[in-house]
């Protein structure tokens, strides 16, 4: 197995007060279980591949890592018409989202549809804390993966920003899923509208999105 940069202790919190960053939601373009349960298919873009042996307890702790890993993904099952300034971006927001929601929500592998899920690429190391590469991982992937995440200054102040948002990220699905059984929909953006403002607020990184 190959071992991968990881500077996923960094601090990461911090609540800020109120303005919209994206054009959208956040929230509702963020596919971190997929679209809704009556599609057969799901874009490989979207997928899901938890990190094995890592226990939801101490997915936050390694949000680098899964950061890393859905950057990948972007970068291997791109979006069509997607430049890859955006795609790293997507890649940042559902690397973190994934992160948050397997730790608050204890997601594990069994949580996750046939049709969502994809094969382990990264793995808990023998000495139980680094991850790496898993040595049966496409050669695409472990190319991809070995590149190093070297967040930028915006990333850095961007992501605990990120981690507040993700923490409504099933509690959202499940309000859709009640109303309109869809993971995303209108009724569900409107009802987040107030809280992403409030965790925006202050921030000074318009550009970044």
């Amino acid at each position: 197995m190959e071992t991968i940069e990881s500077d996923s202790k960094e601090s990461m919190t911090t609540l800020i007060p109120q303005v919209e960053i994206f054009p959208i939601s956040f929230l509702t373009g963020l596919n971190i279980m997929s679209g809704n349960f009556s599609e057969e298919t799901i874009s490989k873009t979207w997928h899901w591949s938890p990190i094995e042996g890592l226990s939801p307890e101490r997915a936050i702790q390694k949000t680098n890592d899964s950061t890393r890993q859905e950057i990948a993904r972007m970068t291997i099952h791109p979006e069509t018409g997607v430049k890859p300034t955006l795609r790293r971006k997507k890649g940042i927001s559902i690397g973190v989202a994934r992160a948050v929601s397997t730790e608050l929500y204890r997601i594990v592998s069994d949580n996750l549809t046939v049709a969502e899920i994809d094969t382990a690429k990264l793995a808990v190391g023998h000495d139980g804390d680094a991850i790496v590469i898993k040595d049966d991982a496409e050669s695409k992937w472990k190319e991809e993966l070995s590149k190093p995440l070297n967040l930028s200054e915006t990333e850095k102040k961007i992501i605990p920003k990120l981690h507040l948002l993700a923490t409504g990220v099933i509690p959202l699905q499940g309000y859709s899923l009640i109303t309109a059984s869809y993971h995303y929909n209108y009724q569900s953006m409107d009802a987040f509208n107030a809280v992403e403002e409030q965790v925006w607020a202050g921030c000074d990184q318009f550009s970044w999105w």
